[in-house]
C-alpha cells in the first residue's frame, strides 16, 4: 500500500477538506475498517488501484495518520492487521508534492 501526499485541500469556515491517493499495490482487494478517530468509517481499496478518500477535519486537528484494520487480512484468529496510513500535509503554499509514503516501512504493528 502507498499513500500519497495530500492530493487536494479545500477550506471552507471552520473545516479543512483533505483528499489523499491511497494506491493499493496487491493483487487482492483490502477492506479497511477504522480503528481511530478520524477518516471514514470503511474503505475499500481495489486490487492494483488508486482510491481517493476524502477526510474533513477542523484546521487545528489535521491528522498526521489515520488509524485502521485490514479486516480480510488476519494475524491471528479474529485479529484483523492493524494499519497506519501515515499523512503527508504539505504548507498550503506548496507547490512541488512530497514524496510518497510507503505503508510499513519502520512501522511494526504494535502486540
Amino acid at each position: 500500500m502507498e499513500i500519497r501526499p495530500v492530493h487536494h485541500r479545500s477550506t471552507r469556515r471552520s473545516r479543512n477538506t483533505l483528499w489523499i491517493e491511497i494506491r493499493n499495490n496487491c493483487d487482492l482487494d483490502i477492506e479497511l475498517e477504522r480503528a481511530g478517530q478520524r477518516g471514514p468509517a470503511q474503505i475499500t481499496l481495489p486490487a492494483l488501484n488508486t482510491a481517493v478518500v476524502k477526510i474533513d477535519v477542523t484546521p487545528d486537528q489535521e491528522p498526521e495518520s489515520l488509524q485502521y484494520r485490514a479486516t480480510n487480512f488476519l494475524i491471528g484468529p479474529d485479529r484483523a492487521l492493524p494499519v497506519n496510513l501515515k499523512i503527508t500535509l504539505p504548507p498550503l503554499s506548496a507547490s512541488a508534492p512530497a514524496p510518497a509514503n510507503k505503508v510499513g516501512e519502520g512501522h511494526a504493528p504494535k502486540n
